[in-house]
């Protein structure tokens, strides 16, 4: 059996001047028979055809739902990405601006160091140049003791070689009369009585001499120890 496509309706012969409209309704004409078909096999053939039509009608209709979902699947999961990709733009704005504060408060920090250390470079500077002061005074204050200290046992020397001359004095003089003697004596005890008085406030002196330089020494000591530490500070 042959399966042939059924022919192309014709159109009724409509009134030319009606109106031409894009919606109008076209009446078709089934053609007449062909006289070479049997009616049993047009009839045939017209079923097949249909069924052809059918067929590919629910092909292109199941492959128009498939493309249907899985355009609703792509559109659902591009909906999804888009809130993923909104949620993490949130994220990185609520990262970025915590970045921001951050940087802000660290560069807050920063300048309150800066100024801190400043001023104790500043602190350190005064302090050092105090002290450089300080030394200076005991410095001086060492020499006029060391000076004091000359000065005192040129004294006692002095004192000491006084008493000898006395002495020989009152020996050269021994023989003579016994109110020179007395009155040598007597000068002699006064000289003593002076020397010795003499002695003790010159060694009261110089041990006070000597107390205050070991004082001055160890100040001075415990100076050049700051200074050294400040040195490295400053360093």
């Amino acid at each position: 059996m042959i399966l042939r496509t059924p022919p192309q309706r014709k159109r009724l012969a409509l009134d030319p001047s009606s109106p031409v409209s894009d919606r109008r309704v076209v009446v078709y004409n089934d053609p007449a028979p062909v006289s070479s078909l049997d009616p049993s096999e047009q009839m045939v053939c017209t079923y097949h055809c249909r069924q052809m039509v059918k067929s590919e009608f629910m092909v292109a209709l199941g492959t128009a739902e498939k493309q249907v979902a899985e355009y609703q699947s792509r559109l659902e999961t591009m909906s999804n990405e888009l809130t993923k990709s909104e949620e993490q733009q949130q994220k990185c704005q609520a990262h970025l601006l915590f970045v921001e504060q951050e940087l802000e408060a660290s560069k807050g920090r920063e300048m309150a160091l800066q100024e801190r250390i400043l001023k104790e470079v500043n602190d350190s500077q005064e302090r050092y140049i105090t002290q450089l002061k300080r030394c200076s005074e005991l410095e001086v204050q060492l020499k006029k003791e060391v000076g004091l200290r000359k000065e005192a046992d040129s004294l006692a020397a002095s004192s000491n070689e006084r008493v000898v001359e006395l002495q020989g004095k009152l020996k050269r003089l021994s023989e003579s009369s016994e109110r020179e003697k007395t009155h040598l004596k007597k000068e002699l005890s006064h000289l003593q009585q002076e020397s010795e008085f003499s002695i003790s406030r010159t060694k009261v002196e110089l041990e006070r001499m000597r107390l205050r330089a070991e004082n001055s020494e160890k100040e001075a000591m415990l100076l050049e120890e700051q200074l050294g530490d400040l040195s490295k500070q400053l360093k």
